[in-house]
């Protein structure tokens, strides 16, 4: 009896078409893009609670009222932000390592989002 372990032997790879090329990098670069983005959007929320007087003079809001309104509005654009920042880097991995469970999370993650931050639909957080 032969109980050599086959060490090193390869699986076959399967060859990618040019359809599948194109799109695994269209898919990778549509996050990658949107990844930077959300992290330019979280920054530039981060700076604005922060530093509020300057924005506040820059926007002519006065009244106490106004503070908590802009605060409130920069704190849903921060989690819009952070969540989308998410859902890209799921969508970076899955179409890197081409993972099909990872791009159904981003699809499901994805759907879920557009529901509930649509036009008609409105999440309150």
């Amino acid at each position: 009896m032969n109980l050599k372990k086959k060490v090193g032997k390869k699986k076959p790879s399967l060859k990618m078409g040019c359809a599948e090329g194109l799109a695994k990098y269209f898919l990778f670069i549509t996050n990658l893009l949107i990844a930077i983005l959300s992290l330019v959007v979280v920054g530039l929320s981060i700076w604005m609670l922060i530093d509020y007087p300057s924005f506040v003079d820059v926007l002519d809001a006065s009244g106490d009222g106004d503070s908590y309104v802009f605060t409130a509005g920069v704190v849903v654009i921060l989690v819009v932000a952070v969540l989308a920042f998410i859902l890209s880097c799921f969508g970076c991995c899955g179409a890197a390592k081409e993972n099909i469970c990872m791009i159904g999370t981003v699809r499901d993650l994805l759907g879920f989002y557009c529901f509930a931050f649509g036009k008609h639909n409105v999440l309150v957080l």
